[in-house]
């Protein structure tokens, strides 16, 4: 054989390697997630529920290396978790009447793809009893209880509650504490209410593979065993094999292949960070890059591994559309030496059946983006259609002040800006049809003063 040849065949060989680290990277970071949770003691099949929001900010011009390592805390929801096994019966979850509350129970499985939801779009504003059951499970569920089938014996339910405004938090608490989860065999006077905690999310961290090896592959096989890909999944995984991936094996202790695979892990690594963000790899319109096509499954390894990697919870495009922006009409990044006005007109704002919010982000040059929200003087993070005092146009449009300094009309409309870069999300939940086809689109940034 050729040097030629070889070379070739190294490069197209750590190319798959490389395919396969980003195949690998949803699934292995819900594993590790499982794990840091029960070293923690985070019980199964019991839900766990933060005690407050997840908007702590941290001081003004953080040094970028000292950022919250999670993906964008906000003030809009309460957050919970539970891990759910379900390889010895089923695990029902009882939901109150929401009472137009928004609330969510986005459903993972083993490979982080979103598989189904328990909210109020999705099953309804009345109370609920929904009983999630294996793959391979067969039986009859009490009269009243409806089944979710899994795809995996183990799934994640990571839970969202509205907070209505500043004084809604004891009424959102008590709302939390109707939410009821336990084995089918507890049903019902066996239910549970969750475990409130500060700081609940602590075990979502930002997970870093810099140093990650050929066993990375090991805990991949390991989860190809033990919860079985979907049928659609198969085809894909086995051009794996080829490189020593296959369930139930540890690829690292074969010398054909440990090389190759940390190479590929090395390579799978920088082709993630040149793709960017998958929420900024979608055209902008007016500034704002607006992913819609997140769905169930996503097909393309590379936009799921993109989104994952920042952590979990990325809604499907029925639940929410998120819209961000961190250029501005000037073409540069957003920065709070700069003074931006963003106007709503009268009758074309967010359209969502449940709410919508924009929040403010230090920016950074990070891998994971810096989404982190930064004190500000009126400590004000967001601002959206629940913010008390806002000051609407005679023609009832909305105006928000995007700046550093109070702006000379007052701080109603203000969203205080970081000295340095930032970045502005948009969350829309139970967006409108029209948003979720392009009908609807944002309306743009305008630079007032460049500093």
């Amino acid at each position: 054989m050729s040097e030629t040849s070889l070379d070739k065949g190294e490069v197209t060989t750590t190319g798959l390697a490389a395919e396969a680290y980003i195949w690998a990277l949803s699934p292995v970071l819900i594993k590790r997630y499982y794990e840091i949770a029960r070293s923690v003691g985070a019980p199964l099949n019991r839900l766990t529920v933060e005690a407050q929001l997840t908007d702590k900010p941290v001081q003004t011009n953080p040094d970028p290396s000292e950022l919250q390592r999670h993906g964008g805390g906000n003030v809009d929801t309460l957050y919970g978790y539970a891990w759910i096994d379900l390889k010895q019966e089923p695990v029902v979850l009882q939901v109150p009447d929401a009472n137009g509350r928004y609330y969510s129970f986005q459903l993972h499985d083993a490979y982080q793809n979103t598989f189904g939801y328990v909210s109020r779009r999705a099953t309804g504003e009345i109370r609920g009893s929904y009983a999630f059951t294996g793959p391979d499970w067969k039986g009859r569920l009490p009269d009243g209880v409806k089944e979710i089938k899994c795809p995996t014996s183990l799934i994640l339910a990571y839970a969202r509650t509205l907070i209505q405004s500043p004084d809604d938090f004891s009424a959102a608490w008590a709302f939390q504490g109707e939410y009821l989860m336990g084995p089918l065999s507890a049903y019902p006077g066996g239910l549970t209410p969750p475990i409130q905690e500060e700081n609940a999310l602590r075990v979502f961290p930002h997970l870093d593979f810099s140093n990650a090896d050929a066993t990375f592959f090991d805990e991949f096989c390991e989860i190809l065993a033990t919860y079985p890909p979907a049928p659609e999944d198969t085809e894909e995984l086995r051009r794996f094999e080829s490189i020593g991936i296959r369930p139930g094996v540890t690829p690292s202790r074969d010398p054909r292949f440990d090389t190759i695979l940390a190479s590929g892990i090395a390579e799978g690594r920088k082709r993630l960070k040149d793709y960017g963000f998958a929420l900024q790899t979608v055209p902008a319109v007016n500034g704002w890059h607006c992913r819609r096509n997140i769905v169930a499954r996503i097909p393309d390894p590379m936009v799921r591994a993109s989104l994952n990697r920042l952590g979990v919870g990325n809604l499907t495009v029925q639940e929410a559309i998120y819209g961000i922006a961190s250029t501005g009409p000037d073409g540069a990044r957003l920065n709070g030496r700069k003074t931006y006005r963003l106007r709503f007109p009268a009758g074309q704002f967010p359209p969502a059946n449940g709410f919508w919010s924009m929040t403010m982000y230090a920016d950074s040059d990070t891998e994971d983006g810096g989404f982190t929200v930064v004190e500000n003087p009126i400590n004000r993070t967001s601002i959206g259609d629940r913010t008390v005092g806002l000051v609407y146009g005679a023609d009832g449009s909305l105006e928000i002040q995007i700046q550093r300094d109070v702006p000379s009309e007052g701080a109603a409309n203000w969203l205080p800006a970081p000295l340095g870069n930032f970045r502005l999300v948009l969350r829309t939940y139970e967006p409108s049809q029209a948003f979720i086809e392009g009908a609807y689109n944002l309306p743009p940034l305008t630079l007032v003063v460049a500093n």
